[in-house]
């Protein structure tokens, strides 16, 4: 399980990512013992007793990210988060060319032409950057 900046992923092997950006998270739900992580396309099931710190890293990304994505999570139910469990990875930058900006709909063509959302990832285009994110309501700089 990777859980970071750039959403949640989960490793089929080292190379080879399962991932869902935070931008495109619609909802994260606990039942019984399977935090799920919902998103167009995919549904990511992360089962909490095998991996009870990225479940609850999640969470508590999610919370200062996407806080409208999260169902009624009861937290006591997962564990607390550690900050000395786990490894951190350098991440790989993202594919930005080929995206369209969540305001305008415009085509991304060069990455230079797009600016990201600092708390969720969204996309937009240089030119067409909202005041505030239009998925996890940050403020936005032009």
């Amino acid at each position: 399980m990777r859980v970071g900046d750039a959403g949640i992923a989960v490793e089929k092997d080292a190379t080879d990512l399962d991932r869902v950006e935070w931008r495109d998270v619609t909802a994260i739900t606990l039942g019984g013992d399977v935090l799920t992580v919902q998103s167009p396309g995919t549904t990511l099931a992360i089962p909490v007793k095998l991996h009870a710190q990225a479940a609850a890293r999640i969470v508590a990304e999610a919370r200062e990210r996407i806080p409208a994505r999260l169902d009624d999570l009861d937290p006591s139910r997962l564990a607390a988060v550690d900050d000395h469990e786990g490894e951190v990875l350098p991440l790989e930058r993202p594919q930005i060319a080929g995206a369209r900006c969540k305001a305008s709909d415009k085509l991304i063509t060069f990455e230079k032409d797009a600016r990201l959302c600092g708390r969720c990832g969204e996309v937009y285009a240089k030119d067409s950057v909202p005041a505030e994110c239009l998925t996890c309501e940050a403020p936005l700089r032009a």
